[in-house]
């Protein structure tokens, strides 16, 4: 090879060579290619994802975030705004009217917003409800000129030929009882993530019925207390024979069972006396009361368990009758001759 090529090829080498390494030094310092991050805490973040979205035109997503946000926000407006413009661009008219009534209930001045509710009603050939909601716009803001446009319209599709000017008072309250919701609507979710207009039930009204005066209650009377119920034990303590069952058959017929006759030896009680034990001290004077006399009442904790009350005959009481009453004899007639 002649000196003059071989000088030519060293030449075109080193030339390539440091393309090369001019190349790969340029990919060297070049960074990787990262998609956007965007910051979706909160409602505010859902937001902002579905603009995201909605600029990209990919409405599915954008939607979802949307009612995302508003699930974590129910009282941002513009949420609403953004969820019923997605919902639109997929032909979701009626699911669209309900988000931008919601907007409405939240920000019932404000012109835009009644603006989209028109057009959204306008998209769905709903026409003579957005008139109302495009004058209503009109009538909040004269200078809005979306809506005046929208107006146009709108009534060009109806064929009306009204001109094209702010509504009368009258008209003015027509719209409102359309387009304003009535006092007491809120937001409901009825579905996940799907919220509408709800109004509350309407209070009943019950007639006023005047209050008829009852005749006064009789006077409670005292109720009849029976006998105290109690087991009553006799004993004889002065050693008169038969004296305790003969008192018994007295007291039967006061109206007091006895429930055993017993002797209390040696017979040396000096006074007759009743005795109770614990719990027996009205039953105990209810026997007293009965008597001719005038005996001791007392407690005595050493009685059997199956007696309550005792009453004790002493040396003061020789005979039944001195201690209880006979029974009164029964009337005789004498027939006359």
């Amino acid at each position: 090879m002649p000196k003059l090529n071989r000088i030519a090829v060293s030449v075109i080498a080193a030339l390539s060579m440091a393309g090369c390494a001019s190349s790969i030094q340029k990919e060297a310092q070049q960074p990787p290619a990262v998609p956007p991050v965007l910051a979706v805490d909160g409602a505010e973040g859902m937001y902002r994802l579905g603009r995201y979205y909605e600029g990209q035109a990919r409405f599915e997503q954008a939607i979802n975030a949307y009612r995302e946000a508003i699930r974590r926000d129910p009282l941002r407006v513009e949420a609403y705004t953004a969820l019923g413009t997605s919902l639109a661009a997929q032909q979701h008219y009626d699911e669209a009217i309900r988000q931008f009534q919601a907007a409405v209930v939240l920000e019932p001045h404000a012109a835009h917003l009644h603006n989209n509710l028109g057009y959204a009603y306008l998209l769905s050939g709903q026409t003579e409800q957005a008139v109302r909601a495009l004058e209503e716009a009109q009538r909040l803001d004269p200078t809005h000129a979306r809506s005046a446009e929208n107006l146009r319209t709108a009534r060009t599709k109806l064929g009306n030929s009204v001109p094209q000017t702010v509504s009368s008072p009258s008209t003015t309250r027509a719209v409102q009882s359309v387009t304003m919701p009535a006092p007491g609507t809120s937001l409901v979710e009825v579905a996940p993530q799907v919220f509408e207009l709800r109004t509350s039930p309407k209070p009943r009204h019950f007639e006023k019925i005047e209050a008829v005066p009852l005749p006064p209650l009789p006077e409670p009377q005292p109720r009849a207390t029976s006998a105290p119920s109690f087991k009553l034990e006799i004993a004889n303590g002065n050693g008169v024979l038969g004296l305790a069952k003969r008192v018994a058959g007295r007291l039967v017929n006061a109206g007091v069972r006895t429930a055993r006759l017993t002797n209390q030896r040696p017979f040396d009680q000096p006074t007759t006396e009743v005795q109770y034990r614990e719990g027996y001290a009205a039953a105990a004077a209810a026997l007293a009361s009965k008597l001719q006399r005038p005996v001791q009442v007392k407690p005595k904790r050493d009685l059997a368990s199956h007696i309550d009350v005792r009453l004790v005959l002493g040396k003061d009481v020789l005979s039944d009758v001195a201690l209880l009453a006979p029974p009164a004899p029964a009337a005789t007639t004498i027939a006359a001759r």
